[in-house]
């Protein structure tokens, strides 16, 4: 689906900063923080547990990158482009001495309200996410039943609503193993036991 743009901005700078001094680490750490300032208030919590792409920024996809006389510009549109037809863009420019952050079409309250989805839509996401927050051993259809209150889920969305419980308890789970993701094979295991053996070493 192409995104249909309401009408031409130009490049409005966000973010500015020499690179003297500074780490690749550093610097794609200041990148990071300023896309994520920009696009994470206007986004449901569930984009967040989405399998993202190494080429994304934060919840940014990435959608192309030239070189021009500024710099090598890399562009990314807003995760909720084809869901909510959204415009908004974002620019990083690397030269030899600075990085640039820049926005076009920026964010705002009806940003995202309409919503194109084929499948649930991203309220229902959101309310199921908000539920597993609460209590993550819910089971899915508790979660769709009580739904029916504020964000009712239609019964053809059984399965979509089953896919997402699994993930968001995959985040949990990752999370409360501080960060290691076991997907049952044994080379996951071993790094739960490595890492459990060396925390308890750094304990004591």
């Amino acid at each position: 689906m192409k995104i249909k743009f309401r009408k031409h901005l130009p490049w409005k700078q966000i973010a500015r900063w020499s690179k003297h001094g500074k780490s690749e680490e550093d610097n794609q750490a200041l990148i990071l923080q300023a896309a994520t300032d920009q696009l994470k208030p206007w986004i449901p919590s569930y984009k967040e547990l989405h399998n993202r792409k190494d080429t994304d920024l934060y919840c940014w996809n990435r959608k192309e990158t030239y070189t021009n006389m500024r710099g090598v510009c890399t562009t990314y549109r807003c995760c909720m482009a084809y869901t909510c037809n959204c415009p908004c863009m974002l620019r990083v420019i690397r030269s030899e001495h600075e990085i640039i952050v820049e926005i076009k079409h920026e964010h705002h309250a009806n940003s995202h309200r309409e919503d194109h989805s084929k499948y649930m839509k991203h309220m229902h996401k959101q309310a199921v996410v908000t539920a597993l927050q609460k209590d993550p051993t819910t089971s899915a259809s508790s979660i769709r039943r009580a739904s029916k209150i504020d964000a009712p889920i239609p019964l053809e969305y059984k399965r979509s609503v089953e896919y997402l419980v699994r993930n968001a308890r995959r985040e949990v789970v990752t999370h409360e193993l501080s960060g290691v993701q076991l997907d049952g094979t044994t080379a996951s295991f071993q790094q739960l036991k490595e890492h459990t053996w060396l925390r308890t070493a750094l304990e004591r």
